[in-house]
């Protein structure tokens, strides 16, 4: 007898019902397709600011003094990367990048699919550890020109381009909790995934609208992502 999986739903799943959002399955998760019109919406993220739920992605945290020699038998082409860099593989590694948080320490972002296949290819010793972590993060992405400014609102940390440029990450207070931010930009987009604990799921969230409202900052779904060349 086939027995169905059971499908996920990230912390903000009812924040999503309430704006109206219709859902669909994705990579095992329930996920908003849309919440209006899929063209208006990554109009509006390239105009001003979008805000979307990106949970589902992979998320390994590698730790300990042989994080480097792991990484490289990992990940195709992977080179060391300086504490607050992000190292992004080429496309043969299905979109993988690495986000150096310290010297022993460091986030893989992946795609939902490919966690397994990943932490089986860590060479670890009793120097490294690593942990997937995909359900315990939720994960935001802000997209768009005023996300900079969207931020400001929630973070004291400088995240203007000047001082945090394209693949560059850092951990600190958001919206007064701990989280990790990574900047990997879509195109010319300006491009923030947030990560954080999953328990503070709808109030980072809420948090974030409430700081967007001045901003034009509009919630999308995997539908306007996939227009905006953006995948997770």
């Amino acid at each position: 007898m086939h027995v169905q999986s059971p499908t996920a739903r990230s912390a903000m799943h009812y924040r999503h019902l309430e704006l109206g959002a219709e859902m669909v399955e994705h990579a095992g998760w329930m996920l908003p397709a849309r919440y209006a019109d899929p063209d208006e919406e990554a109009s509006r993220v390239r105009q001003t600011v979008g805000i979307a739920d990106i949970s589902p992605v992979g998320k390994i945290r590698l730790q300990g003094e042989s994080v480097e020699q792991a990484l490289r038998e990992a990940l195709p082409n992977y080179r060391a990367t300086s504490v607050g860099s992000v190292f992004a593989t080429s496309d043969d590694s299905g979109g993988t990048s690495v986000a150096r948080l310290a010297d022993d320490d460091c986030l893989i972002i992946t795609k939902h699919t490919k966690v397994e296949q990943v932490l089986e290819s860590l060479l670890l010793d009793g120097c490294v550890h690593s942990v997937n972590v995909t359900s315990v993060l939720a994960a935001v992405r802000i997209v768009g020109p005023n996300a900079p400014a969207v931020l400001a609102e929630v973070t004291d940390l400088a995240l203007a381009p000047p001082y945090f440029p394209n693949l560059n990450c850092a951990q600190g207070m958001l919206a007064e909790i701990h989280g990790t931010i990574i900047r990997h930009d879509i195109g010319n987009l300006p491009t923030y995934d947030l990560l954080f604990g999953r328990d503070y799921g709808d109030h980072v969230w809420e948090s974030l609208i409430d700081a967007g409202e001045r901003h034009g900052l509009t919630p999308f779904g995997i539908e306007a992502m996939s227009l905006l060349s953006g995948e997770f």
